[in-house]
This record gives C-alpha cells, sequence and structure tokens, in this order.
C-alpha cells in the first residue's frame, strides 16, 4: 500500500507523465479503500479475539443429580453451551475465511505494488528516452540553422544557374541527412 501511495505521489508531483488528474484520483481512491479494507479486517480479527476470550472464560456446566428445577436449569445451560460452541466453530469459519482474503488482498496489494514500481521504472526510462531525443532534435535543428545560413550566403553571391544548382544539391543533402536521423 506504500509503494503504492508513493508512486501515485510521484507521478502527480511530476510534469514529465502528463496523467490526468482524473486519473491519479481513481487510483487515490482505489488505494484508500484498500487500505479501508484491510482496517476493517483487522478490527473483525480483533473483535473475533476478544470474543473467543469470552467463551473460554465461560464457568462449567454442573451436571450432578439435583432437583426438576436443577436439571432443566442444568439443560438450558447445557444447551446454552452447545449454541455458544456452534457460534464458536462458525465464528472460526468465519475466521479462515476472512484469513484466506486477507491473504488474498495482501497479495494482489503486493503485486499491485510490483506493478506500480515497474510503471515507475518504465516511466522514468521514457523520460530519459524523450530527454535524449530532444537533445538530439536541438543539435541537429542548430546544423541545419547553420547549413541554411550558409546556402543563403551562397545564394546571395550566385548568380542564378548556380543558384538553381545549389538548391538542387542543398535539397538532395537534406533528404540525406533526414534520412540519417530517420533512420540512425
Amino acid at each position: 500500500m506504500k509503494e503504492m501511495s508513493s508512486t501515485i505521489q510521484t507521478v502527480e508531483r511530476s510534469k514529465v507523465y502528463q496523467i490526468p488528474a482524473t486519473e491519479i484520483a481513481q487510483r487515490k481512491k482505489f488505494v484508500a479503500e484498500c487500505q479501508a479494507q484491510a482496517r476493517n479486517i483487522k478490527q473483525e480479527l480483533m473483535n473475533h479475539d476478544l470474543l473467543n476470550d469470552r467463551v473460554t472464560k465461560r464457568p462449567p456446566t454442573n451436571n450432578s443429580n439435583q432437583s426438576q428445577d436443577s436439571k432443566k436449569k442444568s439443560i438450558y445451560s447445557q444447551n446454552n453451551a452447545d449454541f455458544i460452541d456452534g457460534e464458536f466453530k462458525q465464528q472460526e469459519q468465519i475466521f479462515k475465511e476472512q484469513e484466506q482474503d486477507l491473504e488474498g488482498l495482501g497479495h494482489t496489494v503486493k503485486r499491485l505494488g510490483s506493478i506500480g514500481v515497474a510503471i515507475n521504472q518504465e516511466l522514468n526510462h521514457h523520460s530519459k528516452l524523450i530527454d535524449e531525443m530532444d537533445q538530439e532534435v536541438e543539435r541537429t535543428q542548430g546544423r541545419l540553422r547553420s547549413t541554411m545560413a550558409k546556402v543563403h550566403k551562397l545564394l546571395e553571391e550566385s548568380s542564378d544557374n548556380t543558384k538553381i544548382r545549389i538548391i538542387i544539391f542543398l535539397i538532395i543533402v537534406m533528404v540525406v541527412l533526414l534520412f540519417l536521423v530517420i533512420y540512425t
């Protein structure tokens, strides 16, 4: 849960990822719901432990020969004890099911945490690639500006036929450069 919250906060603070605020809000809501569910399960487990302590401390029943009223009370006490035992077994079964659900939820949260970490690493990697590509584009634009300035200077100094030849030559050079930039 902590890793997921950390990843969401990292993405939220960073301007690089450009994830919509609605998507971030949905993910925050999901993590909050998972945390609330985990707290509820923990509280139920603690309540179950308190109930177990109360049930195990009940007074022993007395089955000796007594009067008719005593026998009825004894039967009722036995029925109550049987009922409490049945409820106790039922609660144990519910407890086991909740433990299994909690383990499943724990595995899901761990998987989501590892997915969040992987997404974060992937986003950082892509951010670096984009930065490198931006630098390459800036260098290429600088070279292109320099070349265009030289061409402009050359065109000003040349005759019309020479200008046409230079333009054709430069177009060919530009196509070759464009080809090299795209495929390298």
